[in-house]
């Protein structure tokens, strides 16, 4: 099934170039894509024409980890947790102190090289609500999770990031907002997992805080506490 975008109607103008073209799996799932040609590709993955991405032992590996469902997530690199790119702008803000720079590049060092990661949030609230409506979500639902697994090279790797991650949390702020994690989360479990080096990060959102932030942190690359 194809799907083009209409600028001229509202639904149009909010998926054009992304969601014009679509397809029904066989197991219900409804998939958008902004190509035919990746389209092409979702349906011969779906019927085990091409490699899936899960089937790579890396990815499988942090699927496993996380043992909940997830209602978005993303897959990225190490390369996107790296911290390097916010000593640069700090650089670019003016001269730099040497105490500082020396600081912040030893703090990165004690974060062992992330080659995977994947971040998810599962379903749940609160859920954003007109203003004539209350604001808290009904008691059926329950409140969303950010979930966050992290492939390292080696088990006792992954032991060393639950522990720079769990103290980052606690005296670390967000750099785009420069507020204490617990202003955004109102608590987490960070573990290392015993069998394979993958380290387990679920926080928990607070009361008045959007689930979607989730993305806003990722592509901010404002998360701080996993950055090596």
């Amino acid at each position: 099934m194809r799907k083009r975008a209409s600028t001229s109607a509202p639904t149009g103008r909010y998926g054009f170039a992304r969601f014009n073209n679509a397809v029904i799996l066989p197991d219900g799932t409804l998939v958008y894509l902004p190509t035919l040609t990746g389209l092409r590709a979702v349906i011969a993955t779906a019927a085990a024409r091409r490699p899936a991405l899960g089937d790579r032992v890396d990815v499988a590996a942090l699927m496993r980890a996380v043992d909940v469902p997830l209602a978005s997530a993303l897959i990225v690199t190490g390369a996107a947790l790296q911290g390097a790119p916010a000593i640069a702008s700090s650089l670019l803000e003016g001269t730099p102190d040497p105490d500082q720079l020396a600081t912040q590049v030893a703090t990165l060092a004690a974060m062992p090289p992330v080659t995977l990661a994947l971040l998810g949030v599962t379903p749940g609230g609160p859920l954003p609500r007109p203003m004539t409506e209350a604001q808290e979500p009904g008691a059926d639902i329950p409140p969303a999770r950010f979930q966050i697994a992290l492939l390292l090279p080696t088990q006792a790797a992954a032991e060393i990031a639950a522990d720079v991650v769990r103290e980052r949390l606690e005296t670390t702020e967000s750099i785009a907002v420069r507020r204490p994690w617990s202003d955004f989360f109102a608590s987490w479990e960070v573990r290392a997992l015993p069998d394979v080096p993958v380290t387990v990060i679920e926080l928990t959102f607070a009361a008045d805080v959007q689930p979607s932030i989730w993305l806003d942190l990722v592509f901010r690359r404002d998360l701080p506490f996993l950055a090596w």
